[in-house]
């Protein structure tokens, strides 16, 4: 039977430098109108690709189905994300123009 020796605990401080953690750059400067552009231009881009793929499958130039479907399926969430937001946002208006001055 063999035996491993048990490692001892590391600090915090040295995890992190052996994780790389993946840094979202933050723009203070970005507003949320371009924020939300963006999830519209994604919204537009994802159907695009979806519906190219549903010719593209239609007219029997691509071979996999599965990639046509994961379009679709990206396209449907890119629309989800930007309505869900949209109605949270005029939620929240709605929300602070029933506020009393």
């Amino acid at each position: 039977m063999e035996f491993k020796t048990i490692t001892p605990i590391t600090r915090l401080s040295e995890i992190k430098e052996q994780i790389k953690v993946a840094e979202t750059p933050s723009n203070p400067s970005t507003s949320f109108a371009d924020m939300y552009m963006g999830l519209i231009d994604n919204y537009k881009e994802a159907k695009a690709v979806s519906d190219a793929d549903a010719v593209k499958l239609a007219t029997g130039n691509i071979d996999d189905l599965h990639t046509v479907t994961i379009n679709a399926q990206k396209a449907s969430f890119a629309l989800n994300l930007t309505t869900t937001v949209t109605s949270k946002v005029l939620n929240a208006y709605n929300e602070i123009m029933k506020m009393n001055i």
